[in-house]
């Protein structure tokens, strides 16, 4: 059984580690095809993942069986203009499938939270 490490540096500050473990030796993200414009924001923006990450597992944990990755990238959003002066940061709203998958691939707990539609 192969263990990834989640980086965990949040916007702003950095918290704990977790680790999720999978059976396949290739980590999760090349599962899938993700489109470049993604990729290049994921690896960029490592605190999006983390926070998108915390907050699914606090509303998993809080008993939801499901939740929209819209609504947490408008929260993400909210939240980082009420704690920030910064007026650069700017999330796709095309990157929220591509994040709801990665988060189901890396933590099995979220396996079905998220809707998904096939990606055209």
């Amino acid at each position: 059984m192969v263990t990834y490490k989640i980086p965990h540096a949040s916007i702003g500050s950095e918290v704990g580690q977790t680790n999720a473990e999978y059976e396949d030796d290739l980590h999760p993200i090349y599962w899938r095809e993700y489109p470049g414009a993604w990729l290049q924001f994921h690896a960029d923006n490592p605190g999006v993942y983390v926070w998108l990450y915390q907050s699914a597992m606090q509303l998993r944990e809080n008993g939801h069986k499901k939740w929209g990755m819209k609504s947490l990238i408008e929260v993400l959003r909210w939240q980082h203009a009420m704690q920030t002066t910064d007026t650069m940061f700017k999330i796709n709203n095309n990157h929220a499938p591509y994040y709801a998958r990665y988060l189901m691939d890396m933590e099995p707990r979220l396996e079905g939270f998220f809707n998904i539609r096939k990606v055209k």
